[in-house]
């Protein structure tokens, strides 16, 4: 029964009845069924087979653009279970990150990673400033997390605030032309990740 719509000019799809963001926050601290990273039998397959990858993108492309940049400080934005954390760590890095799902954050802190319980406006405000070394992050990732928010242009600005003037930021989304995106538009009753009452945006190229 959730209701998505097309912008004509821009391309961009969005809920067009919101959900209040109080109710989204109650849902999230407490899922476990959209979160799947927060099975913590998956912890280290999810690690090592879909998020390492990714971190090595990354690596990769600071490497071409940035060589003297081998270790420093991560953010992760919408950590889960701290896998993307986990992952860098291995590769020398001192990370943080935050998230509202009180299971996945449990998950996290059982692996030894400074999680927080938090939105980002907690974190900015309160944990953030109280960091030991709290200089700002040389990366910011947020995966799967720009979709949720009722204000990305807001939100965006708080997290640059927090990243060095020459840092990085890192963004991953699900696009809209995809075949995931295409089977849940054809079986919209199996839609368990995508095109549900929690994503507010999907993205297209454009």
């Amino acid at each position: 029964g959730i209701e998505f719509v097309q912008c004509q000019v821009c391309t961009h799809i969005y809920q067009s009845r919101i959900i209040p963001y109080s109710n989204l926050c109650d849902f999230f601290a407490k899922d476990t069924d959209i979160n799947i990273h927060s099975s913590d039998e998956q912890f280290e397959f999810r690690s090592q087979e879909l998020t390492a990858p990714k971190v090595f993108a990354i690596l990769n492309r600071i490497k071409e653009v940035t060589p003297e940049l081998t270790t420093g400080r991560w953010l992760d934005c919408g950590c889960g279970s701290g896998d993307m954390m986990y992952v860098v760590n291995k590769e020398g890095w001192d990370s943080a990150g935050y998230d509202i799902g009180e299971v996945g954050v449990e998950i996290a802190l059982k692996n030894g990673l400074s999680a927080y319980t938090a939105d980002l406006d907690e974190f900015h405000a309160n944990i953030f400033p109280d960091i030991e070394n709290s200089n700002k992050f040389d990366v910011a990732t947020a995966f799967g997390y720009i979709d949720v928010l009722p204000d990305p242009f807001a939100d965006l600005k708080k997290i640059k605030s927090m990243i060095k003037s020459r840092g990085y930021f890192c963004m991953h989304q699900p696009i809209y032309k995809s075949l995931t995106h295409d089977l849940n538009s054809r079986f919209p009753e199996c839609a368990i990740r995508y095109f549900n009452a929690g994503q507010r945006s999907c993205f297209t190229e454009k």
